[in-house]
């Protein structure tokens, strides 16, 4: 069966492609695509040669050509006898969320690759023209699950929250940390009026832009205790370290794209605070892997099952739920369906105006039309 896939093979440069892979090992299944979501942060920054790894020997992955992709949500069209007898894993037919590459379908292997069945009602066929918005908003679990790693990684009790960088993540860690016992006040800061206004329309009430920022602690009448960057901008890194209260933690959750120079005296040691990265490689994929480091637990009992979970498998399904049910609100963030014939013309427009292309998704069935 042809595969079509997005690859870039340059700086700025994504290509269509046509490919042929088999089912092939036991167990593995093929899953025909409907969508798959381009993520403004770090695959924008592998489209144009941004990202740290580019220069780092250690970092091979990150090296042209490469297949690009976050999230994608299809349905199951081809699997071996062996695995349709696998009991819960999923069989020809049924839909699921997946994290994998741009391509109108994807050869998935359920025992080591992250998936998350999705119930019948909440899909269409493909051949179904309607209006897809119950099936979308899937994708943004992936993203859901990255802004959690800041919940999971502090190392103290959050009153105080201040986020910085109200793109997708920063909005999604927002949300999660407004939902954590003990949490009394979130503040989200960005520059761009529109994602604040997307914000707002999160319920994220305390959305600013940062020359607002020191009237809106006044009439709060508080410091903040926890500070998460989500920007990956090297300058906002020495910027919450500045607005963090003393003991404080600044967790780092955005992928920082270059060095960052620091008084680590002023800002870090003579202030006691903590400085913790919150990386998603933090929880393994599935039950029973090794978690990298501890995790913060909360004390209280009524413990969301998203802040319970200790592999991707289990923080995947828990935020699907989420958005299911309305806790996590995802659908402002998708501003547009684009065919990804155009992807090219897509990725420039997310690099030279991200304010305006926040969150785009990639319709595979318009490419097979």
């Amino acid at each position: 069966m042809d595969h079509i896939s997005l690859v870039f093979h340059a700086q700025n440069t994504v290509r269509l492609e046509q490919c042929s892979k088999p089912v092939g090992a036991d167990g593995q299944l093929l899953v025909r695509n409907a969508f798959s979501m381009i993520s403004p942060g770090t695959e924008l920054s592998l489209f144009t040669g941004a990202h740290v790894g580019f220069s780092d020997p250690e970092i091979t992955w990150a090296r042209y050509p490469l297949e690009p992709g976050y999230a994608a949500v299809g349905r199951v069209e081809e699997g071996t006898e062996s695995f349709a007898a696998g009991g819960q894993r999923p069989r020809k037919g049924d839909w699921l969320l997946h994290y994998g590459t741009h391509s109108n379908r994807t050869v998935l292997d359920p025992e080591r690759q992250l998936w998350v069945p999705l119930s019948q009602h909440e899909v269409s066929d493909f051949s179904d023209e309607s209006d897809p918005d119950t099936l979308m908003p899937y994708l943004l679990v992936r993203f859901a699950q990255i802004a959690a790693t800041a919940v999971l990684a502090q190392v103290r009790p959050p009153e105080n929250v201040l986020v910085f960088g109200a793109g997708i993540v920063g909005n999604l860690c927002a949300q999660l940390f407004s939902r954590v016992a003990g949490v009394k006040n979130v503040l989200l800061v960005d520059l761009s009026p529109r994602r604040l206004a997307i914000a707002r329309s999160c319920g994220i009430a305390h959305a600013v832009v940062p020359d607002d920022l020191d009237d809106l602690l006044a009439e709060l009448r508080i410091d903040v205790d926890t500070v998460v960057e989500a920007t990956g901008s090297p300058v906002v890194v020495q910027t919450a370290l500045t607005r963090v209260a003393v003991g404080g933690q600044v967790l780092l959750l955005g992928s920082t794209k270059g060095e960052v120079d620091l008084n680590v005296y002023k800002l870090i040691h003579r202030k006691l605070v903590s400085l913790v990265g919150c990386h998603e490689s933090l929880l393994p994929v599935t039950a029973g892997g090794m978690i990298r480091r501890p995790i913060w637990e909360p004390t209280d009992t009524a413990i969301p099952a998203w802040l319970r979970a200790r592999s991707h498998q289990e923080m995947a399904s828990a935020l699907t739920d989420c958005m299911r049910n309305g806790e996590l609100i995802a659908k402002p963030f998708i501003q547009r369906i684009v065919n990804p014939g155009d992807a090219q013309a897509v990725y420039e427009q997310l690099r030279d105006d991200p304010d305006e292309y926040l969150g785009v998704v990639l319709d595979w069935r318009a490419a097979e039309r």
